[in-house]
């Protein structure tokens, strides 16, 4: 005879003790609450990243600079950015902490990590050792 049998006959309740009860309830709680942070763990830098993303999209599409074609003069003294007719940013070098450049692209760094990307691929070679040796004497050790 089976334990149900037994109470059944004995004329006793069929329930399992309180613990039992409590214990079969926590155990998959707890399991979906683990799953539910390594889950969280996981997908945390994924959807960081995504965020901060959308958060610069946001900002390129609402700049005003960012909707016109910028020029860019760099002497020895300071860099200047013209955005169109109304944005112009003069900058001497010491706001820059260094400076990068991989295949067509410049990167300006400052001190507080803002970038300036600057496409460089139009340029001669002439034109790129130029502002490579500005660039240098500059930001000497930078690059």
């Amino acid at each position: 005879m089976g334990f149900g049998d037994a109470s059944v006959l004995s004329g006793g309740s069929a329930t399992p003790p309180t613990g039992q009860i409590l214990l079969g309830a926590f155990v998959p709680s707890a399991v979906m609450y683990v799953i539910f942070l390594v889950l969280l763990k996981i997908l945390n830098p994924f959807l960081a990243g995504r965020a901060r993303r959308w958060a610069e999209l946001r900002h390129f599409r609402a700049d005003p600079a960012c909707k016109h074609e910028t020029t860019l003069t760099i002497t020895p003294e300071r860099v200047c950015f013209r955005c169109g007719e109304d944005c112009i940013t003069q900058s001497r070098w010491n706001s820059y902490e260094k400076w990068v450049e991989k295949g067509h692209i410049l990167l300006l760094v400052t001190h507080g990590q803002a970038r300036r990307i600057v496409s460089v691929g139009q340029l001669s070679d002439e034109s790129r050792d130029e502002l490579r040796g500005i660039l240098s004497g500059a930001l000497p050790g930078k690059f």
